[in-house]
């Protein structure tokens, strides 16, 4: 029978894993041992008490450990785009895995917790491609075009020094950005795309910043959301892929 393993935990050493694995788990294990040498060694116990099967020599010589548990009773009851480890991807969907009651998706191979994608702005296009509108009070007002039906996961914090700018908290997405014939601003998530999308989130109880870093007059595209109370929002700005933020001196 095929089985796959749930990465459980990282323990310091075999003591460790054995409260954990006796604490946590119940019924037939498989434990997947790698020291730092990557050395690997399988570990069974058929009772539920791990530590029956670890030996002076095991502690001795398996330190700094990495876990996978695995379950041999499980079925694939479906393939869907979802969140594991702050990632989007399609994954299997697993049921009926030991005693637990919770649902898995394998991702790389490996049984993970997942949560789901929310899909009520996406539409699927006739190119396989999403589209996803990222409309409201604190978003950018633009149509995203992606290969997964996500947008948040993609953003990528950086320095604002990155870009030369004196203040912000920064996060970028790379693409394209365009105006369909409709009049639709879009921007088409590409890594090696030609423009950034830029995020500066700003404000709150104990931050007197209040954005206006990045230039509106030099933007391809410029929205600021704010609060009722204008006390927090975000910017967003558009910009060619190569943009930095130039400081005159009579600006200074």
């Amino acid at each position: 029978m095929n089985c796959l393993g749930i990465r459980i935990m990282v323990a310091n050493n075999i003591q460790e894993l054995c409260e954990n694995l006796k604490s946590n788990i119940n019924g037939c294990i498989a434990v997947n041992v790698t020291n730092s040498n990557n050395t690997k060694l399988l570990l069974m116990s058929n009772n539920g008490k791990a530590d029956d099967c670890f030996t002076e020599y095991h502690l001795n010589n398996y330190i700094d450990t990495d876990i996978i548990v695995t379950f041999a009773n499980y079925k694939v009851i479906s393939e869907e785009y979802v969140i594991v480890n702050n990632t989007v991807k399609k994954c299997q969907i697993v049921d009926g895995i030991s005693e637990f009651d919770t649902k898995y998706a394998i991702f790389d191979g490996i049984l993970s917790r997942f949560q789901k994608v929310n899909l009520d702005n996406v539409v699927t296009l006739s190119n396989g491609k999403f589209l996803i509108n990222e409309y409201g009070k604190y978003n950018p007002n633009i149509s995203f075009i992606n290969d997964i039906p996500d947008v948040e996961h993609q953003w990528k914090k950086v320095k604002k020094e990155d870009f030369n700018l004196p203040k912000g908290e920064i996060s970028v997405i790379y693409g394209n950005y365009f105006v369909s014939k409709k009049g639709t601003k879009c921007f088409e998530i590409n890594p090696n795309g030609n423009h950034i999308l830029i995020r500066d989130n700003w404000g709150g109880c104990f931050n007197k910043y209040r954005g206006r870093t990045l230039p509106q007059e030099t933007s391809l595209y410029y929205r600021r959301a704010t609060s009722n109370g204008g006390g927090n929002g975000v910017d967003y700005a558009i910009f060619p892929r190569s943009w930095k933020y130039l400081l005159n001196e009579e600006d200074i």
